[in-house]
């Protein structure tokens, strides 16, 4: 929703329709669809020249072992030590599954990444999050 002609045509908004330095996507493409490529081009169009795009995902891995060995690490390593078991299940029901469904591998990441950018460093690294 956010276009350009939006930014435009938004006197609060007006400020960024040159674009930004830097853009964030924390996890919030794989609440939509797998399609990384359609999804960063879009976002793309609203970084500045020379900017930055930083983005924080969840990928799924080509083992399926792997992955679920990472979850477990992750819900009984971590989570466990803040919420219930009750509340993590209810997060898996609520939450996990439109995002695993949407999860593509970090290859197809980098693939998806390449072709809208020159260079791509991966900065992180922890469990099934990148």
């Amino acid at each position: 929703r956010l276009t350009k002609a939006v930014l435009n045509s938004n006197a609060r908004l007006g400020k960024f329709a040159s674009g930004f330095d830097i853009i964030l996507e924390d996890t919030t493409f794989q609440m939509y669809s797998p399609n990384r490529p359609k999804q960063i081009e879009f976002v793309a169009q609203h970084l500045k020249e020379g900017g930055i795009f930083v983005f924080l995902e969840k990928f799924r891995a080509v083992d399926d072992s792997d992955y679920l060995r990472r979850e477990y690490q992750k819900d009984f390593g971590f989570k466990a030590r803040y919420f219930q078991q009750e509340q993590i299940e209810a997060k898996k029901t609520a939450v996990l599954t439109t995002m695993f469904n949407n999860e593509v591998t970090l290859e197809e990441m980098s693939r998806a990444v390449g072709t809208h950018f020159k260079h791509c460093v991966m900065t992180w690294n922890s469990g099934n999050f990148c």
